[in-house]
């Protein structure tokens, strides 16, 4: 368990280190071509699919673990709030959203 815990935060750690990358070499795109903007955005918005994707899995567990409440949250989704720095709301849309990503997947692979 440990050791796929500490190989699933280096992969973590390895996106997080990517998309830190692109943001700085994306502030030059005014002078890409329009082919390369494109080509970049496509990438991007799967990237954001499947890191959204990822969220939902790891916000759903963590609600079904209760490890992340805290004294004085009210629920999962205040607690989510709380260490986002979120407002309350999206917090909950957040986790929602993350409830139906999960569910489809479910039905997906059911189907």
């Amino acid at each position: 368990m440990f050791e796929t815990t500490v190989a699933v935060v280096e992969v973590a750690a390895r996106v997080r280190d990517a998309t830190s990358s692109l943001a700085v070499v994306a502030r030059d795109s005014r002078a890409w071509t329009g082919a390369d903007r494109a080509s970049v955005l496509a990438v991007v918005r799967a990237s954001e699919a499947a890191l959204a994707e990822a969220r939902a899995h790891l916000l759903v567990a963590d609600r079904d673990a209760g490890d992340s409440l805290r004294p004085g949250d009210r629920s999962f989704e205040a607690a989510h709030a709380r260490v986002t720095r979120s407002g309350l709301g999206e917090a909950s849309r957040v986790v929602r959203q993350a409830d139906a990503l999960v569910s489809m997947g479910t039905v997906a692979a059911g189907v």
